[in-house]
């Protein structure tokens, strides 16, 4: 489950699943900009943090807030893709996306690299590509 904590009100919302495979280290958490205090035309800040929650519990990878505070504006993406397949595409099949440039973009969301693409049900080590977009 996804679950949003607001620690202003100590209240939290759930209102879906985690999209995750069993042997996979990618997850995809959905969840509503209006529970998390956004809305289309919001600028996001954020740090990230990852743990070793198998076995120390230790932190392992992190993007904090002292290393520049990643943001994005979430109407003014920096790249965006046209022409993805809706439905997906078959095995051993390939298909086109065209990744365009928004000049505003490049300084409302200047932490945007380039797209990442997740695959549902892929092969152990195939579940993503990161796609690094150099204007």
């Amino acid at each position: 489950m996804v679950g949003v904590f607001n620690p202003a009100t100590n209240s939290t919302v759930v209102r879906f699943f985690s999209d995750v495979d069993l042997n996979s280290s990618n997850i995809i958490m959905t969840a509503l900009l209006s529970d998390l205090g956004l809305s289309a035309g919001s600028k996001m800040r954020f740090a990230v943090f990852a743990f070793d929650n198998n076995y120390t519990g230790v932190l392992t990878d992190a993007i904090p807030a002292a290393l520049g505070a990643m943001s994005y504006k979430l109407d003014a993406p920096a790249f965006f893709a046209t022409e993805v397949p809706a439905l997906g595409v078959p095995v051993n099949s390939s298909s086109i996306i065209t990744v365009n440039k928004n000049t505003p973009g490049l300084i409302e969301s200047p932490s945007q690299t380039g797209l990442l693409l997740m695959y549902r049900d892929a092969k152990s080590g195939r579940e993503a590509d990161a796609i690094t977009v150099i204007p």
